[in-house]
């Protein structure tokens, strides 16, 4: 299976209604390890990865929501 698809089917078969993203939020830690130099967390719950790259570069930023309609 294609890498995009079955990490797209992973993620959406983990259950994460408001409030209850733990599970969510647990397997995007542990995909963004991978890939982040720096993963840190914000006040309501969320995740964030960040790339360091060359300071005099673009700054791009990939945003989403971890929870889903219950």
């Amino acid at each position: 299976m294609d890498e995009t698809l079955e990490f797209l089917k992973e993620i959406t078969d983990i259950n994460g209604v408001p409030g209850h993203e733990g599970k969510v939020k647990k397997y995007m830690v542990e995909k963004m390890s991978k890939y982040t130099d720096e993963i840190c967390y914000d006040g309501q719950g969320g995740v964030v990865g960040f790339v360091k790259g060359d300071p005099n570069g673009p700054v791009i930023m990939c945003d989403g929501h971890m929870d889903e309609v219950g």
